[in-house]
């Protein structure tokens, strides 16, 4: 029984080690903020998607100098890359029910972990409740979501490239009704960029004044960064 256990425990270790051996933290603004995430085998920069939580698709992509939305193409291949055991557990078309109840004993529960410590969560109805979701549209320019949920330590559901649920339907009308503050937009820029596209640069926005929503975000993902470095 111990060595199924020490085997269970280290195929999980290898798992995740595995899954995001070419994604690291990186840096978005300054150094050491870890506000964003590289994938080495591609050169690309992904932002942390707790810093356009809460703010308008349309406009999340003219909040940062030299980021950009990214393509179908990009975020699936991600999503692929990490979530390329995902099984569908309930209707392929509801909200929630992609893959559900991934208990703490899997590797489903785990890769949900590692795509919220990488990407950022925006906490749920209760604390121990995260959410770690990105919009990008797809070769239709249909609305979609990817990424994990995790209640505590007990499950998590996860979103991959297969999930159907199509969000630009009455997208205005949930934006204004707040369904979408725990939802931020996939966003990348490639490392060859120059340093000077590093700078910061927020645009004023109207909508549920979602300017206030990034300085509030940013200073909570940097806190719990920090927290985070603190207990390691």
């Amino acid at each position: 029984m111990r060595k199924s256990r020490l085997a269970l425990v280290f195929s999980f270790i290898f798992f995740t080690s595995s899954v995001s051996a070419n994604l690291i933290q990186w840096d978005a603004f300054e150094v050491g903020d870890e506000l964003a995430v590289k994938d080495e085998s591609t050169g690309l920069i992904w932002l942390d998607l707790a810093l356009t939580a809460n703010v308008h698709f349309r406009q999340s992509g003219t909040m940062f100098d030299g980021w950009s939305y990214a393509s179908y193409v990009h975020v699936e291949s991600l999503l692929e890359d990490i979530f390329f055991d995902i099984n569908i557990s309930g209707v392929n078309g509801e909200q929630y029910l992609f893959e559900q109840n991934c208990a703490n004993s899997t590797n489903c529960f785990s890769t949900s972990q590692t795509w919220q410590q990488l990407f950022g969560s925006i906490e749920g109805a209760r604390y121990y409740q995260t959410h770690s979701y990105g919009l990008y549209e797809d070769e239709q320019g249909v609305l979609r979501v990817g990424g994990s949920y995790l209640n505590g330590s007990g499950s998590a559901n996860r979103y991959g490239v297969d999930f159907n649920v199509d969000y630009s339907t009455n997208y205005e009308e949930k934006f204004n009704n707040n369904e979408f503050y725990n939802v931020g937009t996939f966003l990348i820029k490639n490392d060859s960029l120059p340093a000077s596209l590093l700078q910061f640069s927020p645009t004023q926005v109207s909508v549920n004044e979602p300017t206030n929503t990034f300085v509030l975000a940013l200073a909570s993902v940097m806190l719990w960064r920090r927290r985070r470095k603190r207990l390691i």
